[in-house]
Formats: C-alpha cells, sequence, structure tokens
C-alpha cells in the first residue's frame, strides 16, 4: 500500500511539473532523474542555468532547463551520411577513395 501511495505522489509531481513555469530543486531532480544533490553540483559547477536569491534558494526556468536537455543532439546515420555526401559535393578531393563508399 506504501509503494502504490508513493507511485501516486510521484505521478502527482510530474504532473504538477507540466503547469509550472520556474522550477526548484527538487523539481528539476524530478525532471532530469536525478537526486537533489546532482543538481546542486550541476549548479555549483555551472551545468545547469539557473537563477539564485540568497545564499541557498535556486530557481529554473522550465524551458531552460528543457532547451537544456535537449542542447546536444546525437545525429543519426542518415542525418552524418546525408553531411558526408554533402561534403563530398561541396569539397574536391584528391583522394576520391573517400566518397566513392557513400
Amino acid at each position: 500500500m506504501d509503494d502504490i501511495l508513493r507511485e501516486l505522489q510521484e505521478i502527482k509531481k510530474i504532473l504538477l511539473l507540466g503547469s509550472k513555469e520556474v522550477l526548484n530543486v527538487d523539481d528539476v531532480a524530478t525532471l532530469l532523474g536525478v537526486s537533489k544533490d546532482r543538481v546542486y553540483h550541476m549548479v555549483s559547477s555551472r551545468d545547469l542555468p539557473c537563477y539564485k536569491r540568497g545564499n541557498r534558494s535556486v530557481f529554473f526556468k522550465k524551458k531552460e532547463i528543457e532547451e537544456w536537455m535537449l542542447e546536444y543532439k546525437q545525429e543519426s546515420n542518415d542525418e552524418i551520411r546525408s553531411k558526408a555526401v554533402s561534403y563530398c559535393f561541396t569539397h574536391p578531393l584528391k583522394d576520391r577513395k573517400l566518397c566513392s563508399s557513400l
């Protein structure tokens, strides 16, 4: 029964995140799936965009955190192949063997 209540509280917390524009450390930890300590570490190392009020109060714009999460896109094989083909057509190469496999 306790497990069900915990799960329901977690679901409620996640649903509430959808309506917030400004987040606290708890919210960001939930959004990222990490501990609060990890969030504080990321703040102190300036990895996460945040706003500070006083010594301990840290706030985040939800939009900025979502943008930060999607900042480093891993390209698919098709995207890489397309860039390689484009590069081969726009840059003359001495060794055409590099582009012949594309």
